[in-house]
This record gives C-alpha cells, sequence and structure tokens, in this order.
C-alpha cells in the first residue's frame, strides 16, 4: 500500500523496521518496487521477525513525509509477514543492566511513564504487587512497557498492570527483588494469563503514588 492509505489505520504510531545502526530498512522486491516494513503493534512485528529485530516507532505523518523526499514510489508493506523472517538474535535479558533499555523513543517513554504487570490491582491500593518473569532459573526481570498497548501485545489481554514514572523503575526492580529490567519483552503464549486473575495475593510488593 502506498504511506498515504496508513492514515486510515487507527495507529498513533507504527513499528517500523530498521537496520541494527538505525536507519530504515528498505527493499527492492522482484518487480523492481521500493518496499518499507511497518507493523501496527510490537506483538505482530515480533511474531514475523522475532523479539530481536531493531525498529523505530513513526506515524503515518512520518512516513509519508519520508516517502516524498524519495525520488520514486514507497510502498508500505503492513502486518506482513516477512521473507527473510528472524534475522537478528534474541537480546539476551538477563546480561542487561537495569534500565538498559529506557530510552527508546516513544512517546509514553519521553512523557515518563511506563506500564509493569502487577498482581490484580484494586481502587485505592497503596501497595501493589509486582510480577517478575524469569528467562533463566534464579535471575528474575522485572518487565517494563512504553504505552499500556505495548503491555496487552507483550503480556495478553488479561494482565494487570500499573503505570510508575521512569525515575522509579530501577527503584521498583530493586523493591521486587529483580535482577534487572526489560522493556517491551513478548510472552510466551505459555507465560501468559489465560483468563482474569483473581487472587489478590501480594508479594514483591512496592508502593504507587
Amino acid at each position: 500500500m502506498a504511506t498515504d492509505d496508513l492514515v486510515e489505520y487507527k495507529v498513533d504510531r507504527f513499528a517500523v523496521l530498521t537496520g541494527p545502526e538505525g536507519a530504515l530498512e528498505l527493499y527492492r522486491s522482484d518487480r523492481g518496487e521500493l518496499i518499507l516494513w511497518a507493523y501496527s503493534s510490537q506483538g505482530k512485528l515480533v511474531v514475523s521477525c522475532g523479539d530481536g529485530q531493531p525498529y523505530v516507532r513513526a506515524s503515518a505523518e512520518d512516513l509519508g513525509k519520508f516517502a516524498r523526499n524519495l525520488n520514486e514510489t514507497l510502498l508500505v508493506a503492513l502486518d506482513a509477514w516477512h521473507p527473510d523472517g528472524a534475522r537478528y538474535p534474541a537480546p539476551d535479558v538477563s546480561e542487561l543492566d537495569p534500565l538498559g533499555y529506557v530510552g527508546v523513543p516513544d512517546e509514553t517513554i519521553s512523557a515518563g511513564v511506563v506500564w509493569v504487570p502487577t498482581r490484580p490491582v484494586r481502587q485505592g491500593d497503596q501497595l501493589v504487587a509486582a510480577e517478575l518473569h524469569c528467562r533463566e532459573p534464579g535471575r528474575p526481570l522485572l518487565l517494563a512497557y512504553s504505552s499500556l498497548e505495548a503491555l496487552v501485545n507483550g503480556c495478553g489481554p488479561y494482565q494487570a498492570a500499573a503505570a510508575i514514572h521512569v525515575d522509579r523503575l530501577d527503584d521498583v526492580a530493586s523493591q521486587a527483588g529483580a535482577c534487572g529490567v526489560a522493556l517491551n519483552v513478548s510472552l510466551t503464549e505459555d507465560s501468559r494469563h489465560t483468563a482474569p486473575v483473581r487472587d489478590w495475593s501480594r508479594h514483591t510488593l512496592f508502593d504507587v503514588d
């Protein structure tokens, strides 16, 4: 599709493939067409390209401006299966320093807020229990998501969550007993809740504003 057609989709920012250095990835089809790969959610990008794929967030307007600066027509492959699949290794989040991913360009992070998976939260709660996840035994991680949409894409629709300020993320990870923080991780199906959680048992508590 043409970049102008993206405005019809109710998506604030698309996940657009880049190379490791950050430049947009452009493909040339067998028919000589110039193609840009974009996804309406991070979850769809991970399914197609794996969770090690570099990408950038861009609005339909951003992509339109980019296309108009080219000397030829640019087409967008939206939410399409990538023929090369997962080309980049998944990041080893167990080796990342806390806050290692924070700073990814995203409007919610720039506003200073991220979402973290929790046990169910009731109105008026002053303490919330964080849910930690392990990719290897003995190294629990606190997951953080750049937007509520990213959390749903990564954890599924039944995940309870709380919004916290970015500058508190390191302290929350320490209070919860996490070895580090991973941003926008897509959990496997067997790691996601399959129904609303009704257990309010509290462990690894942190205070909320």
